[in-house]
């Protein structure tokens, strides 16, 4: 394959992780607003500045007082909600508090669609930077590549280090 070539493969790639990207962030844009909508609607909550672990809470029980008993009888009543005008939600049924759930899976699922996205880009680039090493044949390290393992918030993340010599 020509050099030209293949950087335009490189060039291509980059520009689809671009829009899959795009796409991801827009999709669960779209899920997070059905949520609140839905949420509002169907569960009399409003979602706004609530925690992640709260909407995950409001699709897995029908009410806050189901949720707050079961917490109960788990002998953790530090779990519970306790501010009913804040906190406070019941749906209208079981299926709307399903599908709920269902939006708040796709909306998730989206958002780590994007992030898997943002780790092909960084991977592209690094697959870029040695093709070019390779097809120039440069013998001296102008470019060395790096990937260490970090912990940050409780979380092992990859990262990427790319240092060049001039």
């Amino acid at each position: 394959m020509r050099r030209v070539a293949r950087g335009r493969l490189f060039s291509q790639i980059e520009l689809l992780l671009w829009l899959g990207l795009a796409e991801s962030r827009a999709t669960a844009s779209l899920y997070k607003m059905r949520l609140h909508s839905f949420a509002a609607m169907h569960g009399g909550t409003n979602l706004r500045g609530k925690s992640g672990q709260y909407i995950i809470v409001v699709g897995d029980y029908d009410s806050m007082d189901a949720y707050n008993e079961t917490q109960q009888r788990r002998r953790e009543p530090g779990n519970t909600y306790r501010d009913r005008q804040r906190f406070n939600w019941s749906w209208d049924s079981e299926d709307n508090r399903k599908r709920f759930r269902r939006f708040r899976v796709k909306r998730d699922t989206a958002k780590k669609v994007g992030q898997f996205l943002v780790g092909a880009m960084v991977l592209n680039r690094v697959v870029s930077v040695i093709d070019v090493r390779y097809l120039y044949g440069i013998r001296e390290k102008l470019a060395i590549v790096t990937i260490r393992p970090t912990i940050q918030d409780d979380t092992l993340t990859p990262r990427v280090t790319v240092v060049y010599r001039f």
